[in-house]
């Protein structure tokens, strides 16, 4: 483990001791764990694809109606996807997952925020696997919201044994 992912993790636990509510006690605390290989790379391309089919559109929109706002918008569009694509990655790896005798929680990077559910059975909609032990935890809600997830946890099928074991007969 690198010092900086150490300093992570230390972080990650304080911050969420912190958020600990009367009678709770902390079960697991994570991160946003590290991509597989070559999902950073295969992010980039993506990316760049889109920018360059951006810059492509542009181009075209230049030729045919030579209007050089249109163009710059086109430019601006491009470099806005890349940018969005790594402020989304960045805001996943601030955000700190917990996992109490309670509910799960997530405490996320914007404005210290804090979203969290109460421990029931069945709470977990889905499991998506990755390479070497990984994975997302996606949790149902009565919105039925994408966006109760633990994403790229370590060691996913601990995690998700925890989460059983702890919401059984809830």
């Amino acid at each position: 483990m690198k010092v900086s992912d150490t300093t992570l993790a230390c972080n990650a636990r304080e911050r969420a001791e912190a958020e600990l509510r009367s009678g709770e006690e902390l079960q697991w605390v994570g991160t946003y764990g590290k991509l597989p290989r070559g999902a950073v790379s295969m992010l980039f391309i993506v990316d760049l694809i889109a920018v360059v089919l951006v810059v492509a559109v542009a181009v075209l929109l230049w030729r045919e109606v030579q209007s050089i706002t249109l163009t710059l918008i086109c430019g601006v569009c491009g470099i806005g996807v890349l940018y969005l694509s790594y402020v989304k990655i960045r805001e996943r790896r601030k955000t700190v997952y917990m996992l109490t005798n309670h509910r799960v929680v997530w405490l996320g990077s914007k404005n210290r925020a804090v979203r969290s559910m109460p421990l029931t059975e069945n709470m977990v909609r889905r499991v998506v696997m990755k390479p070497q032990g990984c994975g997302d935890i996606v949790f149902a809600t009565a919105e039925d919201d994408e966006s109760c997830v633990f994403y790229n946890v370590p060691r996913v099928r601990v995690v998700l044994n925890l989460i059983n074991e702890l919401s059984a007969g809830r």
